[in-house]
């Protein structure tokens, strides 16, 4: 269960590093056709780090769960959460990226 941590934690390091670094207009990132799209690219990258906190939050909070909860029905539901919020967070990003496009 200590693999699934740490991984969880990465996971969540990524994505609060990467939304960082979105939110500070760095467009080195995001693939050039997606940018290629955007007009206002600082703006479009700012936007796009606001779903990458909530994932890393997401993912952080289903690491810690898993640390101090050991039952498995409640850790499949977790994990069942945390991939909804994930969907949720592409859909977020899906949102974004078709408000931003010319």
């Amino acid at each position: 269960m200590i693999i699934f941590v740490l991984l969880m934690i990465g996971v969540a390091v990524f994505f609060y590093v990467t939304g960082y670094s979105l939110s500070k207009g760095n467009t080195g990132l995001i693939e050039g056709d997606n940018l290629e799209e955007v007009e206002d690219k600082e703006g479009y990258a700012k936007a796009i780090s606001k779903p990458f906190f909530v994932l890393g939050t997401a993912f952080l909070a289903l690491g810690a769960l898993s640390m101090v909860i050991s039952d498995e029905k409640v850790l499949m539901m977790a994990r069942i959460t945390v991939l909804m919020i994930f969907l949720a967070g592409l859909a977020w990003v899906w949102k974004i990226k078709n408000q931003f496009k010319q």
